[in-house]
């Protein structure tokens, strides 16, 4: 009989392709088995980077929002020094104080000086820091933010135009005599 298989060479050939596809499965599941670390691992790498981009960027706003309170108190003392050149920067031992003296005098409401206080805090919610210099022609003063960290320090590093270089949160950030003295530049090196 011409074009009809046996019976027996039938179920042969199809234990053959049972057997073949079996162990392309079994093959295609240690593929899979291989894979699935790997991919749950750049799943986790993917996560913990999109993490760290949304840390960061959450603590550059804070840094920005730093940076205007210390230039927005540092142009408030500037033009009270415009404004009473006999005078000189407010004598006061904080950043309190010097809102105080400001608010006290009447000067505030007077001379367009409301808001100080919306400014008294860094981004992270530390006091911004106020002194001056008491032996001096009365027109020194600084206004300091101390970064994340709230702590004074580290040291920063400048490149070779004399910029200032971006490496952390915790670097203070420095208004004194009129402009920024120390502050980040651009998004920097994370």
């Amino acid at each position: 009989m011409k074009g009809h298989v046996s019976i027996p060479v039938f179920v042969t050939v199809i234990s053959i392709v049972t057997a073949i596809s079996g162990t392309i499965g079994f093959y295609l599941g240690g593929l899979h088995a291989t894979l699935a670390p790997l991919a749950i691992e750049q799943a986790q790498r993917q996560a913990k980077e999109q993490a760290d981009k949304v840390l960061y960027e959450e603590q550059r706003s804070k840094q920005k929002q730093a940076i205007r309170a210390v230039f927005e108190i540092g142009l408030y003392i500037d033009r009270y020094i415009q404004d009473n050149p006999y005078l000189g920067a407010p004598r006061a031992s904080s950043i309190r104080k010097l809102i105080q003296a400001f608010e006290s005098s009447g000067y505030n409401e007077s001379s367009g000086y409301n808001g100080m206080e919306q400014y008294a805090r860094d981004g992270w919610g530390n006091l911004l820091q106020y002194s001056y210099d008491p032996f001096g022609d009365g027109r020194h003063f600084t206004v300091m933010s101390l970064g994340s960290d709230g702590n004074l320090g580290p040291p920063v590093q400048i490149n070779s135009e004399g910029e200032f270089i971006f490496t952390g949160f915790v670097q203070d950030i420095i208004y004194s005599d009129g402009r920024l003295v120390q502050y980040p530049l651009g998004r920097g090196q994370k």
